[in-house]
C-alpha cells in the first residue's frame, strides 16, 4: 500500500474510533436527565440502558466474527455503522424510554461488530511492525472523543434551553429546535449521532479497503471450539472480571 493512501486509510480508522468513542461514551452523563425526563423512580430502570448497551457486546461479539469470515470486511463494516443510525434515529423519532431500551440494544449490536472489525484493519493498513502504535494512537482518539461529547452534550442543552434559545440566530440549531422536543433538549444528541452516521456509512459505500487476511488468533472458531472453551473455569472467570470492571466503570461515571 502507498504511503498516501496507507496514512489516509488510518486517518479514517481513526474517525470511525472517534464516531464510536464519541456514541459510546454518552451513556453514562445521561443518565440523570433519562431518569429526570422520564420520571424513572427505580434507579435500576435507568440502569437497564446500559446494560442493554453492553449486552448487545456480549450477544454480538462471537456472530461478528462469523460474518467477516463468511462476507469480508466491508459488509460487516457497513452493517456495524448501520445499526447505531437505526438505534440513534429510532429514538430520535420516538423519544420513550422503552424505545431507549431497544435503540440502546440496536446501537451496541452494531458498536460490537464495528470493533470486531476495525481492529483487524488497523492492523493490516498499518503493519504488523507498527500496530502497537497504531493501536495507542486510537486509543488517544478514542480518549479525544470521550472528552468532547459531553461538551457537545452540555452545549445542545445549553443552547437548546428554554429562555435561552432564540429562533433565527443559528440555523443548525433551529433545525434541532423544530425537532426535538422542548422538554427533552437533550434528545437532540441522537440527531447529531445520526449524522455522523450517516457520514461514516457514506464514506464506507465509497472507499475501497484493503483485504483483511485474518490471524488463526482472530479467526472465529467452529461450535465445538466454542464448547470447549467455556467450559474452561477461567473463562467464566475472566468474564466476571470484565463484568466487574464495566459495571464499576458505568456506575462511577453515571
Amino acid at each position: 500500500m502507498k504511503n498516501n493512501k496507507k496514512w489516509g486509510m488510518l486517518a479514517l480508522i481513526m474517525m470511525f474510533w472517534f464516531t464510536i468513542s464519541f456514541i459510546t461514551n454518552i451513556l453514562g452523563p445521561l443518565i440523570p436527565d433519562i431518569i429526570h425526563n422520564f420520571e424513572l423512580k427505580d434507579l435500576a430502570m435507568a440502569g437497564f440502558i446500559p446494560t442493554s448497551f453492553f449486552l448487545a457486546y456480549a450477544i454480538m461479539s462471537i456472530p461478528a466474527g462469523i460474518l467477516i469470515d463468511k462476507y469480508g470486511e466491508k459488509p460487516v463494516l457497513f452493517t456495524g455503522f448501520l445499526m447505531p443510525f437505526i438505534g440513534t434515529v429510532l429514538f430520535a423519532c420516538l423519544p420513550f424510554y422503552s424505545i431507549l431500551l431497544v435503540s440502546s440494544f440496536i446501537i451496541g449490536l452494531g458498536m460490537a461488530m464495528l470493533q470486531t472489525v476495525i481492529n483487524p484493519l488497523q492492523r493490516v493498513v498499518g503493519g504488523e511492525e507498527n500496530y502497537a502504535f497504531i493501536a495507542e494512537l486510537a486509543q488517544f482518539v478514542f480518549g479525544v472523543a470521550s472528552f468532547i461529547s459531553p461538551l457537545v452534550y452540555t452545549w445542545l442543552i445549553h443552547a437548546l434551553a428554554p429562555g435561552v434559545y432564540q429562533p433565527g440566530k443559528n440555523f443548525l440549531l433551529d433545525i434541532l429546535a423544530d425537532i426535538t422536543p422542548v422538554t427533552l433538549p437533550w434528545v437532540s444528541l441522537y440527531w447529531v449521532f445520526t449524522v455522523l452516521l450517516l457520514i461514516m456509512l457514506l464514506v464506507v459505500s465509497l472507499v475501497r479497503f484493503p483485504r483483511i487476511e485474518l490471524k488463526d488468533d482472530e479467526r472465529s472458531g467452529s461450535s465445538a471450539s466454542y464448547k470447549k472453551l467455556f467450559r474452561q473455569r477461567y473463562v467464566w472467570l475472566f468474564f466476571l472480571g470484565i463484568f466487574c470492571y464495566v459495571s464499576t466503570e458505568q456506575g462511577v461515571f453515571s
